[in-house]
């Protein structure tokens, strides 16, 4: 069924994945990058030593890999997902910042590379190179390829994609990270399979530093560090905007599309796993009485927000409505998240994602929705140049 606004979905302007890190991201210096992947079990021996090894190939992950990088240091960057960039290059365009001059370090040498692309593509004058909004609201797969350019600038950096943290090992002392091991997830439900060559099933590196870049915290938690989930209750830290008691409540999520109105370059949705229609007739009354008049907006009363300016191809980051009549996320269903098992993360995003497209190609096709929002929606699809694998 529809979610309406409950108190824990207010503000979620991020996806599931949410991996923009600009903690790490920001203060590091002005760097170039690059990698050399592992292509094959001979590159990660069984055991293989690194200067630093580097938890999640998001932003501030690519940003520490680059630093540690050009200092000499010898990197392995992992990652769960199959491409670098966290939602830099998986659906999160429109990148949250207040002024230019705030934009300084490895992001702002991004966004230069970006808005170069654009230039030399397109030609300086061109409508892509002023959609990009100097570099900074790049198209997913220009943004995989400008960060892909960085990583492979330093061969002592070695990528290992669809890789999951399995374990971590202390000095005797405890007080230093020794050792890591980790697991391929090429073929298991966690990850489906890609055509990228097959990594080692299972191996073990050991390091002078680990970090942990990513959103979930896996290797603060398999370290044995303290940690908690949750919200703290409002006496904890004398926050009075936090629940009266503690709960495992975490701030609710949802996917950010990329999708166009181009026909040349549209691609039409299909029925979701298990799609349902019965799972979606709740907004039926709300688009009968028009409280809700439209299907895409910024924001408007409407269930989508297509994020303004475009992006460059006539290409739209699509978000949730905030404060919106429906709400994207699934309060609650993400709760699990941080301590959950690959397999287990896998069926909370499929699960998002299921809703997500199924809502949309719900208003599309359901014969009870009214034909001008049905009209409207269907106007819309998946990008053809974008995410080729899915």
């Amino acid at each position: 069924m529809i979610r309406f606004p409950v108190t824990s979905s207010r503000t979620h302007d991020h996806s599931l994945m949410r991996c923009l890190l600009y903690l790490l991201c920001v203060p590091l210096c002005v760097l170039q990058g690059a990698y050399a992947r592992a292509q094959d079990q001979s590159q990660i021996a069984a055991t293989q030593h690194f200067d630093i090894v580097i938890c999640s190939a998001s932003p501030a992950g690519i940003a520490a890999a680059l630093a540690a990088a050009s200092e000499g240091c010898t990197v392995l960057l992992t990652d769960t997902a199959p491409r670098v960039g966290g939602m830099l290059t998986a659906g999160l365009s429109h990148s949250d910042f207040r002024t230019f001059a705030s934009l300084t370090g490895t992001f702002l040498e991004f966004s230069r590379r970006v808005e170069r692309h654009y230039q030399q593509t397109y030609g300086a004058d061109s409508a892509q190179v002023q959609h990009s909004f100097r570099g900074t609201h790049g198209e997913p797969r220009v943004n995989q390829l400008i960060l892909e350019q960085m990583l492979a600038e330093f061969p002592q950096i070695t990528v290992q994609l669809q890789t999951q943290l399995q374990s971590v090992a202390r000095t005797a002392n405890g007080k230093r990270i020794q050792s890591l091991r980790f697991q391929s997830l090429r073929g298991t439900a966690a990850i489906p399979d890609s055509p990228q060559a097959i990594p080692p099933a299972e191996f073990s590196v050991t390091c002078g530093m680990a970090i942990d870049a990513s959103c979930e915290g896996d290797l603060l938690a398999l370290s044995g560090e303290p940690w908690q989930t949750g919200r703290e209750s409002a006496g904890q830290y004398a926050e009075s905007l936090a629940p009266a008691v503690a709960d495992q409540q975490l701030q609710a999520s949802n996917f950010r599309f990329i999708l166009t109105q181009d026909p040349a370059n549209r691609l039409p949705l299909t029925a979701p796993r298990n799609y349902r229609h019965e799972h979606f007739t709740d907004i039926l009354e709300i688009l009968a009485d028009q409280r809700i008049r439209s299907v895409f907006g910024d924001p408007g009363n409407c269930l989508f927000k297509a994020h303004q300016p475009s992006l460059p191809n006539g290409k739209y980051d699509i978000n949730d409505v905030s404060d919106g009549l429906v709400r994207l996320s699934i309060p609650g269903l993400n709760s699990r998240w941080p301590v959950a098992t690959g397999i287990e993360r896998a069926e909370i995003f499929s699960a998002h994602l299921q809703d997500q497209v199924g809502l949309l190609f719900f208003l599309q096709h359901d014969p009870q929705v009214p034909e001008s929002i049905r009209r409207e929606a269907c106007e819309w699809g998946w990008c053809r140049d974008e995410f080729p694998e899915t």
